[in-house]
């Protein structure tokens, strides 16, 4: 899985960080740590890409992997970079962007090396999940939002409430936060809710529509909008949550690549 980056905030049109979502240095991981305490799994990739970069200070996301990002020290490289000035950041979130100093603007191919570590598996997170009761009150002030209230949201999108109503006779009360969103997920990944194989099949939601709502009522649209909605049905049912942008392979495409 590859993030890009994440967001708490909802605007019923787009996603948005927080004035919470604070920024800070981050190190780059020595390479001898790696083999010390790693090598060889996870395996160190190395990615590639092309960029045009700005004479100058160039600050810009990169892709990393779950759970917290591991970057290389000293693989990040492309001509004209200068490598001594390279300074890195990590968000509240765990992503990652990166400050590049070219001294050209002549379009380059950026690449870099980092490694992930083995995400936990669906069993491993249900046998220690709690109740959506037992969150932090930090954790629910920052993750429980939808533009204006929960409440009045569902007032205003009823498509999202026509739907919200179908989990309603689902989801348990006695049921744990990982088993409350698993439930949402199967249930937005499977029929009637499809997702388009080609571009001319996606009908985006209109200017001013509620993404969540406008997926909801044409339950039909790209895996973003699943993202979208998964965030916003969670939250709805008190399970805290943030949108995270990424892929779950290396097309990078919200049609062909989930």
């Amino acid at each position: 899985l590859w993030k890009f980056e994440s967001f708490d905030e909802y605007t019923g049109d787009e996603w948005k960080s927080s004035l919470l979502a604070g920024k800070s240095l981050y190190s780059f991981y020595p390479m001898q740590e790696y083999i010390d305490n790693y090598f060889p799994d996870p395996e160190l990739l190395k990615i590639q890409f092309p960029i045009s970069p700005a004479v100058g200070n160039n600050l810009m996301i990169l892709p990393s992997l779950f759970p917290i990002p591991f970057i290389i020290e000293d693989s990040i490289d492309a001509p004209n970079l200068d490598q001594a000035s390279t300074i890195l950041y990590k968000d509240d979130f765990n992503a990652v962007s990166v400050n590049l100093q070219f001294s050209d603007s002549q379009p380059v191919n950026l690449s870099y090396q980092l490694f992930g570590l083995d995400l936990p598996t669906d069993v491993e997170i249900n046998n220690s999940a709690l109740s959506a009761l037992y969150t932090p009150l930090e954790i629910r002030n920052q993750y429980l939002q939808l533009p204006p209230s929960i409440d009045s949201y569902k007032l205003i999108n009823t498509f999202f409430t026509n739907h919200f109503n179908i989990l309603d006779g689902i989801i348990s009360n006695s049921d744990n936060a990982f088993e409350v969103a698993n439930i949402i997920r199967n249930y937005l990944t499977s029929p009637p809710f499809s997702f388009p194989t080609s571009i001319p099949d996606y009908n985006p939601a209109p200017q001013g529509r509620d993404i969540v709502d406008w997926f909801c009522e044409q339950e039909k649209g790209i895996w973003s909008d699943f993202a979208s909605a998964f965030c916003a049905f969670t939250r709805a049912f008190g399970v805290s949550s943030r949108y995270v942008e990424g892929f779950s392979g290396f097309l990078a495409d919200d049609i062909y690549d989930p």
